[in-house]
């Protein structure tokens, strides 16, 4: 049975709340462009054209669809039992309010200790602190060559009463992918040690090639682990509210299952017809959006040459976002100073969203940008403005007084 809702509101959620209706240009969306359900059902093939045109609006299968967790276990290479489907933020409520009791009784242990990513998704650290359970946070450091999460520093801090690993690669919100190689050894270390894995993969098939190719979801490689994937990030389509839970463990998801039926009688079944036809259409999407991305990186790059001086700016390894350094002048913006000053002035003098880091629990010297959509170009044109309006003019030469 549910615990209860967390009363306390998410930081990211809040912030968004507040500026996103004041926003004329939105420049830290962290989706892929939204695509139309015009231009899905477009590719429907006879069986899901005949499907949507015939759906009856009644309650569907509180699994999912038969035909969505098909194409679900086929573009995963997982059995259909393993799949449950359910909106994303909500998927992850579900797992951590179910893995951290099951955890707690499998191993007759009060407060099991949890490793998770910083930053990350508020909604991943957010969770956690409100159940029975001691968390320490594996940091991402900004060096040199961008953001980084050393594997060595998440197995320094394994203790006995370790349990559980939350990990989201490719990362939200810097954009880091493990290696290939740090990515199986996480896996063989927490198998181990006899670790669990909620493995977040909301931004698979976004890997950039130079750094890694892509990676099999750990739901395939480790029983003792939960894969959360949907619809809302690298497709494109938060609207539909589809996102789906896997694990080879059957009688955990069955208990998320039970946790699900106190939350949804099902998902919405439009929503999951929709969600299917893109997923027989995956390559096509994804070809459409990657290019989209790869256009916005080099728009990005010529920027941040542009005003280096005031922004630190590194490609990252995937996703549709990174986290930004500001510094100079550029600190120094609004009341507030640091980032979270220059988000307000961008929005003060530009209708312009930016998200600050200290949204998601980190130093206030961040900005997360987002580079999934086709509005890009504009977003960043809006932004120059407001940086050479906010720019310093330099101070006129001091007039020497004449002789007499």
């Amino acid at each position: 049975m549910p615990r209860g809702v967390t009363r306390v509101p998410l930081p990211l959620e809040s912030y968004q709340n507040e500026n996103k209706p004041k926003a004329k240009y939105l420049l830290s969306c962290s989706d892929a462009n939204p695509m139309t359900s015009a231009e899905v059902l477009a590719m429907a093939d006879p069986e899901l054209k005949a499907l949507w045109d015939d759906l009856d609006l009644s309650y569907g299968d509180p699994w999912g669809s038969e035909i969505l967790r098909r194409e679900v276990a086929k573009m995963h290479e997982v059995q259909v039992d393993q799949v449950l489907i359910h909106v994303p933020q909500g998927a992850i409520y579900i797992g951590l309010n179910v893995i951290v009791p099951y955890l707690s009784q499998k191993y007759d242990e009060k407060c099991i200790h949890i490793i998770s990513c910083n930053p990350a998704y508020t909604v991943l650290n957010e969770n956690p602190k409100h159940l029975d359970c001691d968390m320490d946070f594996w940091n991402g450091e900004f060096t040199d060559e961008g953001w980084k999460f050393d594997l060595n520093d998440m197995k320094s801090m394994v203790i006995n009463r370790t349990r559980l690993v939350i990990i989201n690669f490719p990362q939200n919100p810097t954009g880091f992918c493990l290696s290939r190689d740090d990515y199986f050894d996480l896996i063989d270390f927490c198998r181990q040690h006899d670790i669990f894995i909620f493995s977040d993969e909301m931004y698979m098939f976004t890997n950039q090639r130079d750094w890694s190719p892509e990676l099999p979801s750990v739901c395939t490689l480790y029983r003792e682990s939960i894969t959360l994937f949907g619809m809302s990030k690298t497709f494109g389509q938060p609207g539909l509210g589809i996102g789906w839970l896997i694990s080879q463990n059957k009688g955990l998801l069955r208990r998320m299952m039970d946790y699900k039926d106190y939350l949804t009688n099902g998902s919405p079944r439009p929503s999951e017809v929709i969600a299917t036809i893109s997923l027989r259409n995956r390559e096509k999407i994804l070809k459409a959006n990657l290019k989209i991305i790869n256009k916005n990186l080099d728009i990005l790059d010529v920027f941040f040459d542009e005003f280096k001086d005031i922004f630190e700016w590194h490609r990252p390894h995937g996703g549709t976002m990174t986290l930004v350094k500001v510094k100079g002048w550029a600190a120094e913006l609004g009341e507030k100073k640091g980032a979270s000053g220059f988000c307000q002035f961008a929005m003060d003098e530009g209708q312009i969203m930016l998200v600050p880091s200290h949204i998601f629990g980190i130093e206030d010297s961040f900005f997360r940008i987002g580079f999934g959509r086709k509005d890009l170009k504009d977003c960043v044109k809006a932004l120059k403005a407001v940086l050479l309006k906010g720019k310093p003019q330099p101070l006129p030469p001091v007039q020497e007084e004449e002789s007499t």
